[in-house]
């Protein structure tokens, strides 16, 4: 083994935990970009107030145990915002220990998983994006690779104790992001067979159900009145099969214009640099008794159960590739080897630039995220002194409001035709919502201001964002 990864002080949990932290605060980045984050930071905040004073929470419709799990943090930490992104960082140290874990059990002579593991997961671009933002991925991730490391034990050695952390497991997983259930979906049919082939094991159900029902008290709880409505998400609604041939989507979040059909999205996190550079290398250098092993191709089957729910959804992502991406890390493992075996004189010089392209291509990756960042905390800074008047805008609403600033906020997508008055306030970008809200109700609002009434400009920005008072009405 090279002496550099041997026992590398690195690779240590609560090591990589602060290495992370201290890029946070290098870079200035809070955890905060787009609505999906300002959503988790109020239901987190909602809940934190529950366990305080009993208030129920109100409806959420996403998976619960992310803001849960933040709330309880923030109870000692008092800040939702540090704790939701230190749950994100601490998922991402955990799915490193057991994604090695897979790999040194599933191959019986793993020389250089560490250095593999470290290089092209946490070194990942995408990988280390959602590991310091406040997203719910890497828990639902963690929680994943915990039960697929267990059940995979279990099925080997038919352990109870193995079958409850398992199964455990993979109920916070779903609980924590839905789609998680079509990866674990072969692994848990392949334990189920299992689980009913030994009859010893199946007293073990009456611990298994009541660990299941424990788990999804708060689903029940928080969605008394609806429990299956995520079911009905509008993207699970018009899933087709005819989406993996097209590259272009018209859904109610306007118009999605993609370079690729997503047949070839849904396989970005072999191919795409931000996920993994060197995945078409690897690709080529597999061997063909890998596809021998039951567990390899277990692996191969629920990589492509996803990648084909994935290819039928009206939307392209790469956020949402991130769940499968270990599983094909675990596969690809011993081309890594191989490649490594056959430039031996020159892995040095091979694993240093590794690093330095990973390095370059995260800060390609992040500088989308850093730019928002940084736009959501200047408007917040120029908004501070208009607040406690009527505000309308769209997209950075959410942000305003989840930053605390109060204002009397009226979303131009949720209002179908808007009456402002003299003396609101409209904080647009009409630049850049022209092409994927053309015709949409945030564009048809904002035309009708224009239209309508006089503007006194306030703030106008280069990137577009402009804040107006509204005047009187034209005439």
């Amino acid at each position: 083994m090279l002496p550099i990864v041997k026992n590398s002080i690195l690779f240590k949990p609560s090591i990589l935990i602060v290495c992370i932290v201290l890029l946070t605060l290098v870079v200035d980045f809070d955890g905060l970009y787009g609505q999906d984050a300002y959503e988790y930071l109020r239901y987190s905040k909602a809940l934190t107030h529950f366990f305080q004073s009993g208030t129920h929470p109100g409806d959420y419709f996403w998976p619960l145990y992310y803001p849960i799990f933040g709330a309880l943090l923030t109870l000692i930490t008092k800040s939702p915002i540090i704790s939701l992104q230190l749950i994100s960082i601490a998922s991402l140290a955990v799915s490193t220990h057991f994604l090695k874990r897979i790999i040194d059990t599933l191959y019986a002579r793993p020389k250089q998983s560490t250095l593999y593991v470290f290089l092209f997961f946490v070194l990942s671009p995408y990988i280390l994006k959602q590991g310091i933002s406040i997203m719910s991925d890497l828990l639902a991730l963690s929680f994943l690779l915990i039960a697929w490391y267990y059940l995979m034990v279990f099925n080997a050695n038919l352990k109870a104790r193995h079958l409850y952390i398992g199964v455990s497991f993979s109920l916070l997983s779903i609980m924590t992001r839905y789609p998680a259930f079509v990866i674990l979906l072969p692994l848990l049919l392949q334990t189920g067979a299992c689980f009913f082939k030994h009859k010893q094991l199946v007293q073990h159900l009456f611990g298994l159900v009541p660990i299941a029902l424990l788990i999804m008290i708060p689903h029940f709880y928080i969605r008394m009145e609806n429990p299956s409505g995520f079911i009905q998400h509008e993207w699970i609604k018009t899933w087709n099969i005819s989406h993996l041939f097209e590259h272009e989507f018209t859904t109610i979040d306007g118009t999605q214009h993609n370079r690729f059909l997503s047949i070839f999205y849904i396989f970005f996190n072999i191919l795409h640099p931000g996920y993994m550079f060197a995945g078409v290398f690897f690709i080529c250098a597999l061997k063909k008794q890998l596809f021998k092993n039951k567990n390899i191709l277990l692996l191969m089957l629920s990589i492509l159960i996803y990648a084909f729910f994935l290819g039928g959804i009206p939307f392209q992502n790469k956020r949402f590739l991130l769940l499968s991406f270990p599983l094909i890390l675990i596969v690809l493992y011993p081309s890594f080897n191989s490649v490594l075996s056959r430039f031996k004189k020159q892995s040095y010089l091979l694993i240093c630039s590794t690093i330095l392209i990973q390095i370059v291509l995260l800060f390609y990756v992040l500088q989308p995220l850093l730019v928002r960042n940084k736009l959501e905390k200047a408007l917040v800074h120029a908004m501070a002194p208009y607040q406690n008047n009527k505000l309308y805008s769209f997209d950075v609403d959410i942000a305003l409001q989840g930053r605390g600033l109060k204002f009397e906020y009226k979303n131009m997508f949720l209002i179908d035709r808007i009456r402002p008055e003299t003396g609101d306030y409209v904080l647009f970008n009409p630049k850049k919502f022209e092409v994927q809200w053309k015709d949409k109700t945030p564009m048809k609002n904002w035309n009708r201001i224009v239209n309508n009434h006089h503007l006194e400009p306030l703030l106008n920005r280069t990137d577009g964002w402009a804040l107006y008072r509204i005047s009187e009405p034209k005439k």
